[in-house]
Order: C-alpha cells, then sequence, then structure tokens
C-alpha cells in the first residue's frame, strides 16, 4: 500500500471536513442563489394535505428509526440471538454518535441561517440549530452506510431511505439543498470510516450468502398469571 492509499483510508474525515468547508465557501462566493432557488422549488406548497402529513411524518421519524434500528442491534446481541448484532450496534452507534457531534461543530463554526420558509407544517416542527450542514440528514447517511456494509442486499433500500430523508428536510423548510448534500457526503465518509475501521462491512453469513436489513419491529408481551 502506497502512502496515498494509507492517507485516503487513515484520513477520510479531512478530506469530508475540506469539501464541507469548500461548499459553503462556494455558497457563500454566488451558488446561494441558485441554492435557494432549488430549494424553494423542492419545499412544498401545502396544497396536498396527505402528501405533507408524510412528509413531515418522515422528517420527524426518521432519527426514531436510525435509534430504534440500532438499539435493536444491540439487544438482539446480548439476547444471543443474533451473533452479528452486538457488532452491528457499536458500529451503528459510534456512527451515529461522531457525525452528530461533527454536524454539531460545523453549524456552530459556519452559522448559516436557516431558509425562509413558505411552506407551513401541520406537526411539530423546530430549527433551533444553525442549518449547514443537516443534521438529520448526515445520520441518516452514516445509518444507510452502516446498514448497507452489514448487510449488503439492503444496499438499494438504505440508499433510497437516506435519499427521502434528506428530501423532507428540504420539503418542511428546513434546510437548504446545499445543507442537506454536505449532511449526506459528512454521514457517508463517516459511516464509510467506521466501516474500513473496524473491518465490520462483511455482510454475509456463515454460507456466505449475502444477508438482508432486518425488520424493524416493536412488540409486547402481556402475561397474565
Amino acid at each position: 500500500m502506497n502512502y496515498h492509499q494509507r492517507l485516503r483510508i487513515r484520513y477520510p474525515g479531512t478530506a469530508a471536513f475540506f469539501l464541507i468547508l469548500a461548499l459553503h465557501n462556494l455558497a457563500q462566493g454566488g451558488i446561494l442563489r441558485t441554492d435557494s432557488l432549488l430549494t424553494a422549488t423542492l419545499q412544498g406548497s401545502n396544497d396536498h394535505p396527505v402528501w405533507n402529513l408524510t412528509m413531515e411524518s418522515i422528517s420527524l421519524l426518521t432519527p426514531v428509526v436510525e435509534v430504534g434500528w440500532t438499539l435493536r442491534q444491540g439487544y438482539l446481541g446480548c439476547a444471543g440471538s443474533d451473533p452479528r448484532a452486538a457488532e452491528t450496534f457499536r458500529l451503528a452507534a459510534g456512527s451515529l454518535l461522531i457525525t452528530q457531534a461533527a454536524v454539531t461543530a460545523l453549524k456552530y463554526a459556519l452559522k448559516r441561517e436557516r431558509p425562509a420558509r413558505d411552506y407551513q407544517p401541520r406537526l411539530w416542527n423546530t430549527r433551533i440549530t444553525p442549518s449547514f450542514p443537516s443534521g438529520h440528514t448526515a445520520s441518516s447517511a452514516a445509518w444507510a452506510a452502516i446498514a448497507a456494509g452489514r448487510y449488503p442486499r439492503s444496499a438499494p433500500i438504505a440508499a433510497a431511505y437516506a435519499l427521502v430523508s434528506a428530501w423532507s428536510q428540504v420539503y418542511v423548510g428546513n434546510h437548504y439543498v446545499g445543507d442537506v448534500l454536505a449532511g449526506a457526503v459528512t454521514g457517508m465518509v463517516i459511516g464509510k470510516w467506521i466501516l474500513s475501521r473496524t473491518g465490520g462491512s462483511s455482510g454475509a453469513d456463515q454460507d456466505g450468502h449475502p444477508l438482508i436489513l432486518p425488520p424493524i419491529t416493536l412488540g409486547l408481551r402481556l402475561e397474565l398469571r
């Protein structure tokens, strides 16, 4: 392995950081108007109540999906029902935590204001932190990278999920398109980096067959004695 290969594998976060800064500087230097126009085009219009509620629900529920799936992996690992689940839990939890730490640092370092919102959400919606990059999108991309790495057959589903998550943030008026692109890059790089550092991207069972993404299930058991 040559020096450039070692640098690429060992320091992917550095490349991602400078890419995010470059995107931000480009936006400030003239692309901001295009970003704003594209964001306004993709933002919701309040004319389609069912679709609006669907997109708002997606924008709110993505953290629940990601954290719920991660915790379920931890439960399966502790229960011993899936020997690979404990490692998947560590990878996913680490990916989500590191991603949020990185995104928070970038948000308050760059302090981009949230986009003007014409769309009026029906569900609870807040915009407390700075806009750039999108934390929701970053977490979804990091989660998707881990899920696809551990369960290769789920890669198209994971990618589609991350894409819809990103769009939902623009649709409800929380973020610019540039925010979600930067968030997607951040999350994907961190997720891939964690997989490469741990060698955790082998998604096959003992017979060598690719594994599919385990379903997210919620269940209650009531026992009367």
